[in-house]
């Protein structure tokens, strides 16, 4: 074989190779980074990656119209959820890796050039004072019930207007981990919360991730590093309003 023919099918085994692409993912290592090896449909039903993170509150669907506790037989309440979820960071670099090609009857090293990815988890922050979980009677209904409420029924006052969702009684962390090895998720609830006012709550839940660091897979030889080689940590939170009655009211601000 010639040295052209040679050259040429060198050159048709590299771009064979380099563009054929491996993408994909795997739990997180020692090294706290999923590198990417399988196929584009496999990292698609990993969605969302690429640092998303989001909260989620919601109210139990079956208790409509809680009413304060003071006038509720069953001293109910209310039942709150919130769900939060951090998804890693992608970072992508270019690398040289080595190839064993037979060719011309003997084993030759090609370097090629390949684009790898990898995703970094990003976890949320659960140590004390980095996540909240609240609620908070509304500056209206505050006004309510100081103003024409204490005027129908003379005595009404603002009893109990701010509540630490972590620290009911039946408040739980149901779920505190990565899922599918790449995401990292939190569930909690606040269940049987005896609100004592009525009125508009403001519920909200806050997180904060750790945020991550790239740190070269072992044994990658680096030609072109990822754009960044950090992120921050990430702020996220959800908010929405909680309507507690009153029996003997039909307006509740």
């Amino acid at each position: 074989m010639s040295n052209r023919k040679l050259a040429f099918a060198v050159l048709m085994i590299i771009i064979s190779i380099a563009t054929a692409g491996t993408v994909g993912a795997s739990s997180p290592g020692q090294g706290g980074y999923a590198t990417i090896r399988h196929s584009m449909a496999d990292v698609a039903s990993l969605q969302p990656l690429d640092g998303t993170a989001k909260a989620t509150i919601t109210f139990n669907p079956r208790i409509t119209h809680p009413v304060v506790v003071g006038q509720d037989r069953d001293r109910r309440g209310a039942d709150i959820y919130v769900t939060a979820i951090s998804c890693p960071e992608e970072y992508t670099f270019w690398e040289i890796r080595f190839i064993r090609v037979f060719c011309c009857g003997r084993v030759i090293l090609i370097p090629i050039l390949q684009r790898t990815t990898i995703y970094v988890p990003d976890p949320i922050d659960m140590r004390p004072g980095r996540w909240s979980f609240d609620a908070r009677l509304s500056d209206e209904s505050r006004q309510w019930i100081s103003g024409e409420l204490s005027r129908r029924h003379p005595g009404a006052k603002i009893v109990h207007p701010y509540w630490d969702l972590s620290r009911t009684r039946h408040f739980r962390i149901l779920q505190s981990g990565y899922i599918h090895g790449m995401c990292y998720k939190v569930v909690m609830e606040a269940t049987r919360v005896p609100f004592a006012d009525p009125g508009t709550y403001v519920v909200e839940a806050s997180f904060v991730t750790r945020g991550t660091h790239f740190t070269p897979p072992p044994g990658h030889l680096i030609i072109f590093y990822p754009p960044r080689l950090s992120t921050p940590p990430k702020h996220f939170s959800d908010k929405k309003n909680l309507h507690v009655w009153m029996l003997d009211e039909s307006l509740v601000k």
